[in-house]
């Protein structure tokens, strides 16, 4: 069965990952893991040629144009010198950390987020963007939250009700995900994006007709949406259609050349190799993820761990990411599958923000149909250290390490 692609179709929760950036009334959005949309407010010169130009007035001046340049760097030393001679404008540090946010230093962007909501409470710009840096952070309910502060000052808010459903989703609360996202339906029903998130939630659970009449609502609404199209494709794949999904899935690939269409050219670069590897299908009818990933949780709590929450969890390809703590101390828990006569793995692959500063563990369930152990662990390095410079962002296939020899069958 294809995996179904939630959030944005070229993601998979997500195949593969592209992040547009486009200007929208003033709005920047910016697409990541899913649409996470931040504010972005450009301000103009200030005119006035008589004040002294060491003034905070004019600082913050050239820092305005710094930022609208995209020369972040420098408008960050700007807008910090201008905080120094306004601290308490709110307004510096909401400014400040859009430019962060662009340099991709999420957790000083989220600090001036809040810095600005201390400042100005009724912020609701800063309030959504610190919403969205949670969220890439992979910090979902913390996210969630967020938005819900917006959405109580702003019920018709569109964008925070889409992106709080984004993180119900992600949370694999998808009854709450399907009231955010239908509530955005009733609000704005010729946002096609609207439509394409909540079917994303029916297809991931399985919903097929619904997630069919989303999509094709979607599509109506703008019919280069190519996003719409892959997971159509994927639900019809689902259902047995294969001919007419695959029409599909071709022509979203023709839409969006950064589509990966399963089946067809479902290959992954192996880091530690100057080959192409497919990614390995695994016989449904004698494999259980359930089964694995119960193993794999067992070995994790007889190791000291606590399983914390489900990251990313793709049992078509074989694998999950997991966030767990040991000793205090977040673990990313990277859960792959061995199977005979293959020397490699597919993984999720790394958020390099969010796993930046985390210990990482690899563990490895072997899968043997041959014997009565089925399931073993074959891995479990701690410290673990991926090279990910030359893979997708999503996920990788890479060489097993040295681990012991496979049970005899």
């Amino acid at each position: 069965m294809l995996k179904n692609h939630p959030h944005n179709s070229f993601q998979v929760d997500r195949l593969t990952k592209h992040i547009p950036m486009q200007m929208s009334g003033g709005k920047l959005m910016t697409c990541s893991r899913f649409h996470w949309c931040s504010v972005i407010l450009v301000m103009g010169m200030v005119n006035g040629c008589s004040v002294n130009t060491d003034s905070p007035e004019v600082t913050l001046e050239k820092a305005n144009i710094m930022s609208d340049r995209g020369r972040y760097n420098d408008a960050v030393l700007l807008y910090t010198k201008a905080a120094a001679g306004f601290p308490n404008r709110g307004d510096i540090y909401y400014r400040r950390g859009i430019c962060y946010e662009n340099l991709e230093l999420l957790p000083r962007a989220l600090e001036d987020y809040s810095r600005c909501l201390e400042l100005q409470p009724s912020h609701l710009d800063s309030l959504n963007n610190r919403g969205v840096v949670l969220a890439k952070l992979e910090r979902y309910e913390e996210a969630s939250e967020a938005f819900a502060g917006l959405i109580r000052q702003q019920p018709d808010n569109v964008l925070a009700l889409r992106n709080r459903g984004l993180c119900q989703h992600d949370l694999g609360n998808f009854d709450e995900a399907l009231a955010d996202y239908t509530a955005a339906v009733t609000l704005a029903p010729h946002d096609a994006e609207n439509w394409f998130q909540r079917g994303n939630v029916y297809l991931q659970q399985g919903r097929l007709v619904e997630a069919e009449a989303d999509y094709t609502r979607a599509i109506e609404i703008n019919a280069t949406h190519a996003k719409a199209w892959m997971n159509r494709g994927v639900g019809r794949y689902n259902a047995g259609e294969r001919e007419l999904a695959m029409q599909h899935l071709e022509h979203a690939r023709e839409l969006d050349g950064n589509i990966i269409i399963p089946g067809i050219d479902w290959v992954e670069i192996v880091p530690t190799a100057a080959v192409v590897t497919a990614v390995p299908v695994i016989d449904d009818s004698i494999f259980n993820w359930e089964t694995c990933t119960a193993l794999a949780r067992s070995t994790l709590s007889d190791r000291g761990y606590e399983v914390l929450s489900v990251v990313k969890d793709y049992p078509a390809l074989r694998c999950s990411k997991l966030l767990a703590k040991k000793d205090g101390r977040n673990v990313a828990v990277f859960i792959g599958c061995e199977t005979a006569n293959l020397e490699s793995v597919t993984l999720a692959a790394m958020n390099r923000t969010a796993d930046a500063d985390v210990q990482r563990v690899l563990l490895i369930v072997r899968h043997n149909a041959s014997i009565d152990a089925a399931y073993s662990v074959s891995r479990f390095i701690e410290g673990w250290e991926a090279e990910t410079e030359k893979v997708r962002p999503l996920i990788i296939t890479t060489d097993l390490p040295p681990g012991p020899p496979s049970p005899a069958p």
